[in-house]
């Protein structure tokens, strides 16, 4: 899912304002931030539309240790570069090393833009020997009452889309739902799933555009911190209950790990 979430949450446009005293001056184009050379990707991203300092990016680390974490704006990560802005497309840092700005490109913008034309079929006697696609992992089980969805994931499954980060990351994607709570203010009740892909874990798993994911295992997802800290505490439960209204009706969805 596209956190662009974790289910994750993505990517609203970024507002960007001009003071009124710099109106009528002629506009300036930015120069673009080299791209960063460290060994860093970006895997996913999460942009807060509403208070962009709150978003969150999916960084790995493949050196000197191959590691996956979450990042705020602000954070270091992994010890070479601190987190400066979360965008759609991709992450500006500092370079610890160097002490500049950079950019570190979302890592499926970078694949599509770099995926070359198809190339003219060669002759058979000339095609290379390639290895078989890897199976696609097992399926979920979903079963179906009036108001509640039991889904049962193997293990093995589980382990394929952490291991395929970009590909559960981009099944579907994840905005904040407001509420007005009066006096002007409005809070986060929960995340509405969009842009579904066909076919996916997230379809699979009985999910449908317009569903409001509002609460997992009893507690309220209010906002980003909420979410990270939620479904990172899932992932080590055999058991989890997400609750989900879809239009007025009020389902729980119930994962069982295999």
């Amino acid at each position: 899912m596209r956190l662009q979430a974790g289910l994750g949450a993505t990517l609203v446009a970024l507002a960007v304002g001009v003071g009124s005293a710099a109106a009528d001056a002629p506009r300036q184009a930015t120069p673009p931030l080299p791209v960063s050379a460290l060994p860093l990707e970006v895997v996913g991203v999460m942009v807060d539309a509403g208070d962009p300092a709150k978003s969150v990016c999916l960084i790995r680390c493949t050196y000197p240790v191959d590691l996956t974490g979450i990042f705020e704006t602000g954070q270091r990560a992994c010890e070479v570069a601190a987190v400066k802005e979360v965008r759609a497309d991709g992450v500006v840092i500092t370079n610890l090393l160097a002490d500049r700005p950079e950019f570190l490109r979302l890592r499926s913008v970078e694949a599509r833009a770099s995926t070359p034309a198809a190339a003219a079929p060669r002759p058979a006697d000339d095609m290379p020997v390639t290895a078989p696609p890897p199976p696609a992992p097992a399926p979920p089980v979903v079963k179906k009452t009036a108001d509640m969805v039991t889904i049962e994931l193997p293990n093995t499954s589980i382990a394929h889309y952490l291991a395929n980060l970009p590909e559960l990351l981009e099944s579907a994607s994840a905005m904040p739902r407001y509420r007005d709570q009066g006096n002007g203010q409005r809070v986060i009740e929960g995340f509405e799933i969009d842009r579904i892909k066909k076919g996916s874990v997230v379809e699979q798993m009985g999910l449908v555009n317009g569903d409001v994911i509002l609460e997992l295992n009893g507690e309220p997802l209010d906002g980003l911190p909420s979410v990270i800290r939620l479904f990172g505490q899932a992932q080590n439960m055999a058991r989890s209950k997400m609750t989900v209204l879809r239009g007025s009706e009020r389902l729980t969805f119930v994962l069982n790990k295999k």
